[in-house]
């Protein structure tokens, strides 16, 4: 599984579409075994789930996401789950113990 969150100095960004960036995790057996971070280079809104889907992204955690995005990470078989905030790393790692 690979999860993509918006991302900005360690923190997840609050709106998915104008996020300077996705820190992307690879996920197996309920564990991060690897991590980029994909920089979305003036990207926005909607055109961030091509951009994502390249990674094969099965989640997207963010804080908020208008309902055209979400419709394109749909349309591109990514899941949306907003109301996150923090600290990315430790996002991940609460959804992970929450299964």
């Amino acid at each position: 599984m690979k999860i993509a969150v918006s991302y900005l100095n360690k923190e997840v960004y609050e709106d998915f579409g104008t996020a300077p960036s996705f820190k992307i995790y690879e996920i197996d057996e309920a564990k991060v075994i690897k991590s980029i971070i994909v920089e979305t280079h003036g990207i926005e809104y909607g055109a961030l789930a091509v951009l994502l889907d390249k990674y094969k992204i099965d989640l997207i955690m963010t804080g908020t996401i208008t309902p055209g995005s979400k419709s394109a990470c749909h349309s591109n078989n990514m899941e949306v789950m907003t109301g996150m905030n923090g600290n990315a790393d430790e996002c991940i790692a609460q959804y992970l113990r929450e299964g």
